[in-house]
């Protein structure tokens, strides 16, 4: 384990947080005194006055802005297969070049952190794991570590992973066969629910996907309504970010909590990543609202951040 690299982090995250709590404090301090001036034009709760050409679609007071409806999200790509994909597989056993690759990936990325921490395992899952596996699917690799070997708050260790393989994911286009590689870093304490996951490490299923994966139906009319129903949530946080990037910023967050929460309840059904749930998640994926998402997060917390002078 690098102490000092790791030492270095902790303490930029202290800096970090000591000069957002101070910048937000101004935050609130200004827009209090705007609010109490006389000279406030906004109509709470929303931050801008509701337009005479407002859809009729629309909620109050966001303008022209139409609700997604379940007629607008495409359900396609999530017919089940009659055995596992070609291009990672041989009679269920994962085909050799593919698994020595996918290590050298899990391997480069913890030497990169500079760390000296050891791998527990390297996994795979998602639909490449399953017989749901499409044009659509990525190669989710799990790298599995004990986050208490690098501190004993886990919570801080874990933003640190995050932040990490997101750079990580975002500075390299690894692709096996047409398959993009997304990698995860969990801690080994952590559960992961799948209906399939493969220790590519050992070689091995730790869990194997059977027959009976196969026998569900996607309800694609709940899956439209509730696709439909985040795709304009996000949209209205998106509408937000112009005249107010605070509450932008805080509806992202909800927003990508209540995201990963309605994911979670659907894989923990008996249904699991055929539920409701699940499938919405994948759509909003695929058609791009939860990096839509990511990308208001992140320019939300920087025009709250900016100045000028």
């Amino acid at each position: 384990m690098n102490d000092a690299i790791w030492d270095d982090f902790v303490d930029t995250i202290d800096e970090i947080s000591k000069y957002q709590k101070k910048v937000r404090k101004g935050h609130k301090r200004k827009k209090a005194t705007y609010v109490s001036g006389g000279k406030q034009k906004n109509t709470p709760p929303y931050t801008k006055r509701a337009s005479t050409s407002r859809s009729k679609s629309a909620p109050a007071g966001y303008g022209a802005l139409e609700e997604a409806t379940p007629e607008d999200v495409t359900v396609d790509g999530f017919e089940m297969q009659d055995e596992l994909s070609p291009s990672l597989w041989d009679n269920k056993k994962m085909l050799p070049d593919v698994r020595e690759k996918l290590m050298l990936i899990a391997q480069d990325f913890i030497e990169s952190l500079e760390l000296g921490i050891k791998i527990v395992d390297v996994r795979l899952t998602g639909s490449l794991a399953n017989y749901n596996w499409s044009k659509y699917s990525d190669i989710d690799l799990h790298i599995i570590v004990d986050f208490a070997e690098v501190d004993d708050n886990t919570e801080i260790v874990k933003g640190f992973f995050d932040g990490k393989r997101v750079h990580w994911n975002y500075s390299h286009e690894i692709t096996i066969d047409e398959y993009e590689v997304e990698i995860y870093v969990e801690d080994d304490d952590e559960e992961h629910i799948s209906t399939g996951i493969y220790s590519v490490m050992n070689d091995a299923w730790t869990i194997e996907p059977g027959p009976q994966e196969q026998v569900f139906e996607i309800d694609e009319p709940n899956v439209k309504k509730k696709a439909a129903s985040m795709m304009t949530q996000i949209e209205l946080a998106e509408y937000e970010m112009e005249d107010d990037p605070k509450t932008a910023h805080e509806m992202s967050e909800r927003l990508k909590q209540k995201i990963r929460d309605m994911r979670a309840s659907g894989l923990k059904t008996s249904q699991g990543q055929y539920s409701i749930e699940n499938v919405a998640f994948k759509v909003l994926r695929r058609s791009n609202y939860l990096q839509r998402l990511s990308d208001l997060k992140t320019k939300s917390y920087d025009k709250m951040m900016s100045m000028e002078q």
